[in-house]
């Protein structure tokens, strides 16, 4: 019977707690989606409990729904063509699949649990049911004791964000700065954020600012999980920053799949397609493949991108308890009129340059090529005590090669009376190869009559990297008349080399005890082996290079969090862990920081509404750090130095709200103010705004425009500054701004959509980040993209 299978898993769905007795016939409004989430609007618009197992309507769509409907004619109409049979039991509904012979049995089925699953696919959602990204045991939102959004595969479709920086750019809490064309960093709780994780795997592979990671596209992954604040127990070397989990698709056990087109503003196109199912009869064997060209110009002269993207992994059930898998993930990005830092920000004089948004310092001639391929694989065991082992091993390959020619925002600066601007020429070679082992085992246990939880597990990590600069010597140029195209380098000398080796292994454990029912206490550690070899050579004394190697053995992160039910809806945390991050930061005598150190607290408010369905969360922190590196002018050669600080403190609080506030309106937004200080009380990281808010939205509409979405996303954050000391005293402020998006979807049949996003409405002009050499880089102006797909 289905109610007695082990693996049998429960959705219930009401539009509020609590919701009982019989319901008649509705008005219903339902559109031509996936069969998942069509049920769970029936559930919600009904007032009925709707359950089965998630196998059962995976990868099945179907048509719209409306009119004044019982349960029982909505249901023949949704699951008509699908096999799949009901059984209304007074006001709970259960559905079996054609092969489930007799009466449905609700048997031991547990119907407490969340409506939303782990995976975000199919599921309408702008929230999930459980995430594992901070500690590794899955929990949900509110049972996490730290801050955590989670951007879903369905806010990814509706706001058509393609790379991993348009995803942290709508994350509340996280800042997005665009160095240049090719670069991105990512901060959060005022530091930087570069701490990766796939599939919740650390990895060492590429930094972001490195070989094209703020352009990752986001084709191939379900959702993107942030955590905000220190989260060393399970991100390697602890960063006060957060972490972010990139969480790949993976195969299904029924036929699924899409392709989709797109074109918009600067001739940007997109083609991409994505299949999914069974490769044996039984679904025992299954396998996905996800593939996607993107070729576009841009509002910056001569510059244009092409990317190509290829994504496999296959599964198999070699026992019902034992699944194996094995996958590939590649992607290519080819940038022409590539530049390396972006427009000047200052004059000669010290004045702010004036630049139009379209101006390109870059030369035609230059280009930034990239490709990356990683290959990964793993075993997961499920044991009849409920535990589970996983262990999964990757290997990684990275190259850059660039040629770079730029108009340069530092000593000597464009002058502004005659026109006269240095323009640097160089090319840059990156390598690296990066093999990581992860390796873990998680499930209940027993103790004083409770059921408690526990993981242990150990990652290994070896990256080896190799980084070149050859000098093709500075020209002058007139940058009213040069045209984009001076001379190319005849030849190139040596400038600089990087070579790096870096081993970490990390041993963790995690238990979630239940001492009571409403109190559930999470202790955790992390034992680090961290060994870094680096040796930097450069060309004014290359006989003499600098060492920048770090060791730490036996390095222990704690963790520590509480939480507290008040009652089925709210719960009240606290949390706390250690800070430990080597620097590759210099010192005016060209001696390597040592690891920034510190600890990070947090205590907040977090509630879930409609069975998860809603969630919304309260924080305030608290980060003290001790040798963070400042700027402290130049070094030999012009580059940048840094000295150790102590006594910085970072305090702030954030608010989030995120899921479903009424059947058919999902939304995420929140707001957050974070404030670093140094020891004196000045304010520190002065380019990254203190406050930010952030909303994403879509609504369902009703009636004769039941098949239309619209919604869109806001963007605000408070004013910033940046200065320098060397050679003049300058200073660049910019105010507060908002940025603008609307979208809408239309459903012209249960199969096909239509979709339209227009970014940046007010055409809002603005700096999206600070950059290298004292420049900055314009936002993109207003502009739109179309697009149509097509589901099987």
């Amino acid at each position: 019977m289905l109610g007695r299978s082990p693996t049998f898993t429960a959705a219930v769905f009401g539009l509020a707690l609590g919701l009982s007795g019989s319901v008649a016939a509705a008005e219903l409004n339902i559109a031509a989606q996936s069969l998942e989430g069509a049920l769970r609007e029936l559930g919600q618009q009904s007032g009925r409990q709707i359950l089965y197992s998630p196998d059962l309507v995976q990868g099945k769509r179907t048509g719209a729904v409306h009119g004044d409907l019982d349960v029982s004619a909505a249901l023949q109409q949704l699951l008509r063509g699908t096999g799949i049979s009901y059984q209304i039991e007074n006001n709970t509904v259960l559905l079996r699949g054609p092969s489930e012979a007799g009466t449905l049995e609700l048997g031991p089925v547990n119907i407490a649990g969340a409506a939303l699953g782990v995976t975000t696919e199919n599921s309408g959602s702008y929230t999930t049911g459980s995430t594992s990204t901070a500690t590794k045991l899955p929990m949900s939102l509110r049972e996490t004791p730290q801050s955590v959004t989670v951007i879903t595969r369905q806010q990814m479709n509706d706001q058509g964000l393609g790379s991993i920086a348009e995803v942290l750019g709508q994350t509340p809490g996280v800042t997005v700065m665009h160095d240049d064309s090719e670069r991105y960093n990512f901060y959060s709780r005022g530091f930087a954020l570069d701490s990766f994780q796939y599939d919740g795997v650390p990895t060492s592979d590429f930094t972001t600012n490195t070989n094209g990671l703020g352009v990752r596209d986001m084709a191939i992954y379900d959702r993107v999980e942030v955590v905000r604040g220190a989260t060393g127990l399970m991100s390697g070397v602890g960063s006060p920053a957060g972490v972010v989990n990139l969480v790949r698709k993976r195969p299904t056990k029924d036929f699924q799949g899409y392709i989709s087109g797109s074109g918009g503003t600067w001739d940007r196109y997109r083609t991409e397609m994505d299949l999914s199912g069974p490769l044996s009869e039984n679904g025992a064997l299954r396998g996905r493949v996800v593939a996607a060209h993107h070729d576009n110009q841009s509002f910056i002269d001569y510059y244009s991108q092409k990317k190509d993207v290829f994504y496999a992994i296959g599964e198999a059930d070699i026992t019902p308890d034992t699944t194996l898998y094995a996958g590939i993930d590649y992607q290519k990005i080819d940038s022409d009129g590539s530049s390396f830092g972006q427009l000047p920000l200052y004059n000669s004089d010290g004045n702010r340059a004036k630049f139009k948004r379209s101006t390109n310092p870059a030369a035609k001639w230059t280009y930034a090529d990239s490709q990356s391929t990683k290959y990964f694989g793993g075993v997961e065991h499920r044991f009849d005590n409920d535990w589970m082992m996983r262990i999964e091993a990757s290997h990684w390959k990275g190259t850059t090669d660039q040629l770079q020619g730029n108009i340069v925002g530092w000593g000597p600066f464009p002058d502004e009376t005659t026109r006269i601007a240095e323009l640097q020429r160089s090319r840059v070679n990156y390598k690296i190869n990066a093999d990581s082992v992860d390796a873990y085992a998680t499930g209940p246990f027993s103790l004083f009559g409770r059921t408690h939880e526990l993981v242990v597990g150990l990652n290994v990590s070896n990256r080896r990297s190799d980084y070149q600069s050859l000098d093709g010597g500075s020209i002058n140029v007139n940058y009213d008349t040069w045209g984009n195209n001076p001379p190319q380098p005849d030849a190139f000398t040596f400038q600089q080399s990087q070579e790096y080796k870096i081993k970490e292994t990390g041993g963790y454990a995690a238990l979630r005890l239940n001492p009571l029912d409403d109190w559930h206490v999470i202790l955790g550690s992390r034992v680090v082996n961290y060994e870094r070899e680096g040796t930097l050579t450069y060309g004014w004394k290359p006989n003499d290079p600098s060492d920048d190697s770090a060791k730490k053995t036996g390095k222990l992160v704690p963790y520590a969090g509480i939480v507290y039910d008040i009652n089925d809806i709210h719960s009240v945390y606290v949390s706390y862990t250690d800070i430990f991050t080597p620097q590759s930061l210099f010192d005016k005598n060209d001696k390597a920081l040592e690891p920034l150190t510190g600890k990070s607290y947090e205590a907040g408010l977090k509630s879930e509404y409609f069975d998860g369905a809603l969630n919304t969360s309260f924080a305030v922190f608290t980060i003290k750090q001790d040798n963070l590196g400042v700027d402290d002018g130049v070094r030999t050669g012009g580059l940048a130095a840094y000295k150790a600080t102590s006594g910085t403190t970072t305090k702030g609080f954030e608010m989030q709200l995120s899921g479903q506030l009424t059947p058919g309106w999902q939304m995420l937004a929140g707001f957050t103010y974070a404030q670093p200080r140094d020891k004196d009380g000045n304010r520190i990281n002065t380019n990254l705004p203190e406050r930010q808010f952030k909303l994403s939205t879509a609504y369902k509409l009703e009636g004769a425009l039941r098949d239309l979405t619209v919604g869109g996303n806001v963007t605000w954050q408070s004013s910033t500054y940046s200065e320098i000391s060397y050679p003049m005293d300058a200073r660049t402020d910019e105010g507060s701004f908002a940025v603008v998006g609307l979208m809408a979807r239309y459903d012209v049949t249960k199969n096909l959509s239509a979709s339209l996003n227009l970014n940046n409405i007010f055409d809002r002009e603005y700096y999206s980040g600070y950059g290298l050499y004292s420049s900055a880089f314009y936002g993109d102006p207003r502009n739109m993209t179309v697009g149509l797909k097509y589901q099987f």
